[in-house]
């Protein structure tokens, strides 16, 4: 079957790259590296003369597809890691704002029981997760700090 002529192979080529990259941002590495071979091989099968096999007629082709496939694996890997990062990056802007505002509120509390409060939410908020906080009682025993009423003030 001859090739549509609006259709390049080094177009088809760049579109098997979109295609790996696309698959990196959104699943990661390890799928990426699936949909690279998978691309290669149907690009070979579909596009390649012969078409519909995966035999290569023209060592130039060989070469082509030698080439492409580091390259789709490499930028996968590249893609991948571009991804992890910026998911680091959100999440230590989450960390850094919580913290922020944890310190403005904590700068404004007078008593005790606001700075527990205070502290309590915003870890739990952060952590996603429940917090206990333990304070020195009057004696010097460390209690929970929600019972405050032996707390020191």
């Amino acid at each position: 079957m001859p090739q549509p002529a609006y259709f390049n192979p080094a177009d088809l080529l760049m579109l098997y790259l979109l295609g790996t990259v696309w698959i990196a941002a959104r699943y990661g590495r390890g799928p990426s590296v699936l949909g690279s071979v998978l691309s290669l091989l149907a690009f070979d099968f579909f596009f390649v003369p012969p078409n519909y096999s995966l035999a290569v007629a023209a060592p130039r082709t060989l070469l082509t597809l030698a080439i492409m496939l580091p390259v789709a694996l490499i930028l996968g890997s590249l893609t991948a890691d571009l991804r992890l990062q910026a998911r680091i990056a959100a999440y230590r802007e989450r960390r850094i704002r919580a913290i922020n505002e944890l310190g403005r509120e904590l700068a404004g509390a007078l008593q005790v029981e606001q700075i527990v409060e205070n502290a309590r939410s915003h870890l739990e908020g952060l952590f996603q997760s429940q917090v206990c906080i333990l304070l020195p009682d009057a004696r010097g025993k460390v209690k929970v700090a929600a019972d405050l009423n032996s707390m020191p003030h």
